[in-house]
């Protein structure tokens, strides 16, 4: 059978998978014992991961460089300890229906913890990394990083996930370039002076709605959500529960979200109440 991804692909996944363990047995069993002394214990068995790594053939073939093989695969995999990363991501991923290996079952307790630890261990080099690379300070940097850890969540991780990671590089890595995307999306542009002035005419109406709509696109995403789901009069536990975060940490966002509004506001020539 040849070794290109792109006819492993036609295979049934499981075939798929019984690939992955016959060719990969002893990389896989030193991944999950790796990942269960570091991790989790009891939480991936290697036919599982063996699961996740058969499930992604098809974009591994699109990342890859030509032509694509299963050496070229798993000599990327297994150079540097990616293996582990992808096995950190699988039990994060609350997501079933043909995602999983038919013998693991969602437990949501479970996922809850890998993602606990995962965030605990990782977001300092994410934080680090946005500080740096955009002279950002702390609480801006943190909330740009909380940002990008809530999109690998939502996007990768949570019940309505779309897309799996990959595993091509640590999961830390991945994050930092969500992050890298959401702060660059964050410094296009400044807002020029303007002289202090009254909202009097039409004409001014627009000019102020303007600006208070460009000043908002500039708050951090997670801050844009919060003030979106506000002026669409839904209350701070209705926010919670559907971003799944605490009151407090609604009520944190909406105040972050007032100041930079105001400050931004008041660069641009408008006085803001407290």
């Amino acid at each position: 059978m040849s070794d290109l991804l792109s006819e492993l692909c036609k295979l049934p996944l499981e075939a798929r998978t019984q690939f992955v363990l016959r060719n990969g047995e002893r990389e896989l069993r030193e991944a999950v014992r790796r990942f269960e002394r570091e991790y989790i214990r009891a939480a991936l068995t290697e036919e599982q991961l063996a699961w996740a790594v058969a499930f992604n053939f098809e974009a591994y073939g699109e990342l890859l460089d030509e032509p694509g093989t299963w050496e070229q695969l798993w000599d990327k995999l297994t150079a540097r300890p990616l293996l582990v990363e992808l096995a950190l991501s699988v039990a994060c991923e609350q997501r079933g229906d043909g995602w999983q290996h038919p013998s693991r079952q969602i437990d949501f307790r479970v996922a809850e913890q890998a993602f606990g630890l995962a965030y605990a261990r990782k977001r300092a080099k994410v934080e680090g990394y946005i500080r740096g690379r955009f002279r950002l300070a702390g609480d801006r940097a943190e909330e740009i990083a909380q940002e990008a850890w809530f999109r690998i969540f939502r996007d990768r991780w949570s019940p309505t996930a779309q897309k799996r990671f990959c595993g091509l590089c640590s999961i830390s890595t991945f994050v930092c370039y969500i992050a890298h995307n959401l702060a660059t999306t964050k410094k296009d542009r400044l807002i020029p002076l303007a002289r202090p002035e009254l909202v009097q005419s039409p004409r001014q109406q627009e000019r102020f709605d303007a600006v208070y709509e460009d000043c908002i696109e500039r708050l951090p995403p997670m801050q844009q959500v919060v003030i979106s789901r506000l002026r669409q009069d839904q209350t701070s536990v209705v926010i919670a529960g559907k971003l799944g975060i605490t009151e407090a940490a609604v009520s944190q966002r909406l105040t972050n979200a007032k100041r930079n509004l105001r400050d931004c506001m008041e660069g641009a020539g408008y006085r803001v109440a407290e």
